[in-house]
């Protein structure tokens, strides 16, 4: 099934919220459309979570704010398949401290990509060092890449080319939006980050 564009995701959205009489802030919209990465899954799972958040007791709010969208991640990533949860301990997994798993993951899920959903390397560094707060080369992060595609580590990425032209992509296209949620809840995508999460010009706001 093709991705959805951002336009599409946007009309899904507020059609849903149009039907709850709730409406939602611009920011906290983007950050739901940009979340999903193409999949109508992720916001209406989105959504609705920040919805039950919005009108919970004390607040009864019918506008949804960027702070509903950050509890909704939590929400949603605690009723994920389990699948999800087993194929991203396995591929960031390791005994040696500061092996940087996670953050190169979370640099894959948000790296720029094609039509196909692939990605090169170097779509991987901008994001990798703003993660960082310092810029690295593609020698630093390779064995990672390595590793995603290493059945050992359930092989949460396939890579397709030639070497020096490899491009890399999830396999489950639903594990893209999973990784970059575990990235925001476990703080390895920081607050400006965040902020470009938030932005309609996303994802070109990752440069260090």
């Amino acid at each position: 099934m093709p991705r959805m564009t951002r336009d599409e995701l946007t009309e899904v959205l507020m059609k849903r919220l149009g039907q709850l009489e709730m409406t939602i802030e611009d920011e906290a919209r983007w950050k739901v459309v940009n979340l999903a990465k193409g999949l109508p899954a992720y916001v209406h799972g989105l959504g609705k979570f920040a919805a039950l958040n919005a009108v919970k007791v004390p607040t009864l709010r019918s506008r949804i704010n960027n702070n509903d969208v950050d509890v909704a991640i939590e929400g949603l990533l605690l009723s994920s398949d389990q699948t999800f949860k087993d194929v991203y301990e396995s591929a960031t997994r390791s005994n040696q401290p500061g092996n940087l798993l996670k953050q190169a993951l979370t640099a894959c899920a948000l790296a720029r990509t094609d039509d196909s959903g692939y990605f090169t390397p170097t779509a991987v560094r901008e994001p990798l060092s703003a993660i960082l707060g310092k810029w690295v080369e593609i020698a630093n992060f390779q064995n990672h890449l390595l590793a995603f595609i290493d059945t050992k580590r359930n092989a949460i990425l396939e890579r397709i080319g030639e070497q020096r032209a490899y491009r890399f992509r999830f396999k489950h296209p639903a594990m893209q939006p999973y990784v970059m949620m575990r990235g925001v809840r476990d703080g390895i995508i920081d607050d400006e980050a965040k902020q470009a999460l938030s932005s309609s010009e996303y994802p070109d706001l990752f440069a260090i």
